[in-house]
């Protein structure tokens, strides 16, 4: 009897625990859920004809020398990523002139959400809610695109004819910081697990003079650089390389 009593509460555990995941996945929000409202898209609209358009074109089509702000590429560029990077993108704008403000910028991403055909909701977007809201596309994630700069983790090792690989890698991940990780960066490599993926780094005796590769074989590092994926491998083109251990056992 005592036995079947503990066998049920470790199922009613277990459910619970089963349940608890399955609310988190549905409540993960992303720009198709509504995180903005139609108004907030208006304001952010007259904020853009005023401040914005004389740069990048009343039709986001960003002219000659800046890119659009609307379409495959504007999207491209964004996508597998959370709203805060595109958030930090808006307010570096206009250079050089004084600040809008946060509700202003969050006025102007709205607009830039509603205008790149993402559904309005019911309750105003707010900055603090950025960084858990994911840009996807509308049939959900997608591999990181060609030409994206990628975060990725795994072993780094000699490869045939003088290359260098890295094995048991992370899935590349999009990133937006192009140089040495910081601090948190560093210590959230680290506690990553190692994966299954294989890739070529390519340039690695040219992102620093004082990098010495042969010294590094056989240890944890996380690569960052831009990602050319093929139908047969994947390689990236190294913008930096952080050893995290001197080895790759976990």
């Amino acid at each position: 009897m005592q036995r079947s009593l503990t066998m049920l509460c470790l199922a009613a555990v277990f459910l619970g625990v089963l349940s608890a995941g399955r609310v988190g996945a549905q409540t993960r929000r992303t720009v198709w859920d509504g995180v903005f409202t139609a108004e907030q898209a208006a304001r952010g609209r007259m904020i853009f004809a005023t401040t914005c358009a004389a740069c990048h074109q009343e039709d986001l089509s960003g002219g000659r020398s800046l890119p659009p702000l609307q379409g495959k590429i504007f999207l491209n560029h964004w996508n597998e990523g959370s709203l805060d990077a595109l958030f930090s993108r808006v307010k570096s704008m206009p250079p050089g002139k004084a600040t809008l403000g946060d509700a202003a910028y969050v006025d102007l991403l709205s607009f830039l959400l509603d205008a790149n055909a993402f559904p309005a909701g019911t309750q105003e977007l707010k900055a603090e809610a950025l960084p858990s809201i994911q840009v996807q596309g509308k049939d959900g994630p997608a591999p990181v695109p060609n030409g994206a700069l990628v975060d990725v983790v795994g072993c780094f090792v000699r490869g045939p004819k003088d290359t260098w690989m890295l094995t048991n890698g992370t899935e590349p991940a999009r990133t937006r910081n192009p140089m040495r990780p910081t601090e948190s960066e560093i210590a959230a490599a680290t506690a990553k697990a190692l994966g299954n993926q294989t890739s070529q780094l390519l340039d690695v005796h040219f992102f620093s003079s004082g990098f010495h590769p042969e010294a590094h074989a056989g240890h944890k590092v996380n690569a960052k650089g831009f990602l050319v994926r093929s139908e047969t491998d994947v390689r990236i083109s190294v913008m930096w390389i952080e050893v995290l251990a001197a080895d790759c056992s976990r």
